[in-house]
């Protein structure tokens, strides 16, 4: 192989090396070595990483030749570890530190520092980039390719090859920019490319309000076929409970004498105690509700009834699929379009704002505010200081 001081261009050193070998050593040590160019002393400089033991020497000789090869190809391409100051643990296996990751938010959600909707969500996110990585990179790859082209790669067929929402794109560029922090502390990369990366102009959410003659329609077949699941949607419109929160209450939280209903920290997104006014239209359907429960059941539990065991949030989204394809309801009715229709309810009945703000559990005027602004078609005459779901 030539040598720098057999070539006259500079960046010709950039390709000089020794290809790596595997060493296999006294008492079962086996390195990795090989000779890059350090273009401060103009010499090939030595390089070794051991090859960790393993129980089956055969699976061992394997992973060490696949190593080798990576690197070799690495070094082929013009790689030189002096001139990229690669991350110490960039030679991980990539597969591997995704999986590492995954089990990490297990932990957080078993702790409770994370919620089961943005695990759930991130565990999906990091199945497909795991899935593209490995049909595009192979399985055995390492995380020096987690790099700026790597994401610009991914999410390009994010956005472009399938098709997906810009709300969709930046819900991957978050988990991108999340799982990048995770990879720099650990220092299985040098930098965080996540970061270049500008999130999309996101349209205004396709929800509308749920019009009267819907809401009469959803109460009256709820009635008939789910009255548990009716339950949920009214718990949606009069106290504007978010749908996680709502699989963490127990009727014990329902306090109808003094009527409120406490979300505590424990279940609040925001993670501090509040109190939510029950108001009138909703009592029937509480006391309906729980007159066979325990104190100590959670309010929404199998078939949508009280019970001792919490439901999946994702279920309570997923009935109301069915529910809108059952009353053939158009697909801008979403769940929270529930709540969006109890917020403008409340400000058409001419209910101050700030009181508004207060029973949604808003951080900002300005967001309860917004619903204003969907409703001015609408003759607020007709409207009377009590509302109703099926009015």
């Amino acid at each position: 192989m030539d040598t720098l001081q057999n070539r006259s261009n500079s960046k010709i050193a950039i390709v000089d090396y020794s290809p790596a070998e595997l060493k296999k050593g006294n008492k079962g040590v086996w390195r990795i070595e090989y000779y890059c160019f350090n273009p401060v002393t103009k010499k090939l400089k030595r390089f070794q990483m051991r090859v960790k033991p393993m129980a089956n020497k055969t699976h061992r000789e394997r992973f060490a030749k696949q190593k080798v090869a990576k690197l070799n190809h690495l070094l082929e391409r013009g790689w030189n570890p002096i001139l990229n100051k690669e991350a110490s643990q960039s030679f991980a296996i990539f597969q591997d530190v995704i999986l590492q990751y995954e089990r990490n938010l297990d932990k957080q959600l078993k702790d409770g520092s994370l919620r089961p909707d943005s695990v759930r969500s991130n565990k999906s996110f990091a199945k497909n980039l795991k899935e593209w990585a490995a049909e595009t990179y192979g399985a055995d790859a390492f995380c020096l390719i987690y790099d700026k082209r790597f994401l610009v790669d991914f999410l390009d067929l994010i956005y472009y090859g399938r098709n997906n929402s810009p709300r969709t794109y930046n819900n991957y560029l978050s988990f991108l920019n999340t799982l990048s922090k995770y990879l720099l502390k650990r220092d299985y990369i040098k930098a965080n490319p996540a970061e270049a990366f500008e999130r999309k102009k996101v349209g205004a959410k396709k929800r509308k309000i749920v019009d009267a003659n819907a809401r009469a329609e959803i109460v009256e077949y709820l009635k008939k076929n789910n009255k548990g699941y009716l339950f949920v949607t009214q718990l949606m419109f009069y106290e504007l409970i978010r749908r996680t929160e709502m699989t963490k209450l127990k009727v014990k939280d329902f306090n109808l004498k003094e009527k409120y209903i406490t979300i505590n920290a424990s279940v609040s997104k925001n993670k501090k105690e509040q109190h939510v006014s029950i108001l009138n239209g909703f009592i029937p359907y509480l006391v309906d509700h729980i007159k066979n429960a325990d104190n100590e059941d959670f309010i929404i539990s199998e078939n949508f009834l009280p019970g001792k065991t919490p439901i999946a949030p994702k279920k309570l989204s997923d009935q109301w699929s069915k529910v809108r394809k059952a009353l053939s309801l158009p697909e801008e009715y979403q769940l929270y379009s529930l709540k969006d229709t109890g917020i403008s309810m409340l400000l058409l009945n001419g209910v101050p704002p700030i009181k508004v703000r207060d029973h949604a559990r808003h951080s900002e005027l300005s967001m309860t505010e917004k619903y204003t602004q969907r409703n001015n078609a609408e003759d607020l005459n007709k409207f009377t200081k009590e509302f109703d779901f099926n009015n």
